[in-house]
């Protein structure tokens, strides 16, 4: 690994554990595990081979909609689907489940590796933002969206 990479591997592990330490979202030791539970219910279902919560209506709750005879929660497989990455694994292993914000701040890594390795260090060298403001400007536009999205 090249000191360049090196240098933007730490930093943006440094940057996706800041974010989850000065947002809240980790507020203490040990705090790694969300209070809400749509997203953990589908990632149990999907480990059981179902996309459906459950069967039966008097399993409904907030954010939950009954169609074709299943309970299914609304807001996408997306979390899910990278959940699943962790908590397979986790249960292999003899666990009960993987902590939601650890895999937060694996997704957040990752966002910020590609994010600046694309726009900051391209062809091998630093990336001159005087001579390339496209990739100023791109890096401004995905720190606006993703800080108009922690304020909805």
């Amino acid at each position: 690994m090249t000191f360049q990479r090196f240098l933007i591997f730490y930093f943006s592990a440094f940057t996706a554990i800041s974010v989850c330490i000065g947002t809240g979202l980790i507020s203490t030791w040990g705090e790694w595990y969300s209070p809400s539970v749509p997203y953990r219910r589908q990632t149990e279902a999907m480990l059981n081979g179902h996309i459906a919560l459950s069967t039966s209506p008097y399993d409904m709750d907030r954010d939950l909609v009954w169609s074709g005879g299943r309970v299914q929660q609304v807001w996408g497989l997306g979390v899910p689907c990278w959940r699943l990455l962790f908590e397979a694994p986790a249960r292999v292993l003899g666990q009960p489940a993987f902590p939601d914000r650890i895999a937060l701040v694996f997704a957040m890594f990752l966002l910020t590796y590609a994010i600046l390795r694309t726009f900051l260090f391209t062809d091998g060298r630093w990336a001159d933002w005087r001579k390339e403001p496209d990739h100023f400007f791109a890096v401004c536009v995905a720190t606006i969206k993703i800080l108009q999205r922690r304020q909805l």
